[in-house]
C-alpha cells in the first residue's frame, strides 16, 4: 500500500468512518467534517491574530514570553488542522472517481504499512 491509502486509512479509522463509496450519506459527513475544520482554521486564525496585537503592544517581559507561548500553539495547531484538511480533501479525492463498492474495515487499516517510497 501506498501512503496515500494509509492516510486514507488513518484519516477514516480517526473519524469514525466506515465507508462504503455507494453509501449515499458518506459525501455529506466529510462535507460537514471538512466544515468543522475550516471553522476551527478561522477559530485559530483570530487567537493569532490577538495574540499578536498583544505582543505589539506589550513591554512586560513575562506577559511577552505568555503571549510568545500562545502564538505558538496557535501556529502548531494551525499546522496539525491544515494537515487534517489536506488529509480530507486527498480521502475525498479517492473516493471520487472509485466505482463500486469499496470498504476499508478497521482490520483492513490496520493490515496498511507505510510504504518507504516517500
Amino acid at each position: 500500500m501506498n501512503r496515500s491509502q494509509s492516510t486514507n486509512c488513518d484519516f477514516a479509522s480517526k473519524y469514525g468512518l466506515q465507508h462504503n463509496v455507494s453509501d449515499a450519506s458518506l459525501p455529506p459527513k466529510l462535507e460537514d467534517i471538512k466544515k468543522q475544520l475550516k471553522e476551527e482554521i478561522r477559530k485559530e486564525l483570530k487567537i493569532k491574530e490577538g495574540a499578536e496585537n498583544l505582543r505589539k503592544a506589550t513591554t512586560d517581559k513575562k506577559s511577552l514570553s505568555n503571549i510568545n507561548s500562545i502564538v505558538k500553539k496557535a501556529n502548531t495547531k494551525l499546522h496539525e488542522l491544515q494537515q487534517e484538511l489536506q488529509d480530507l480533501n486527498a480521502y475525498m479525492l479517492v473516493f471520487q472517481g472509485q466505482s463500486g463498492d469499496i470498504n476499508f474495515t478497521e482490520l483492513e487499516c490496520a493490515k496498511i504499512k507505510p510504504s518507504a517510497e516517500y
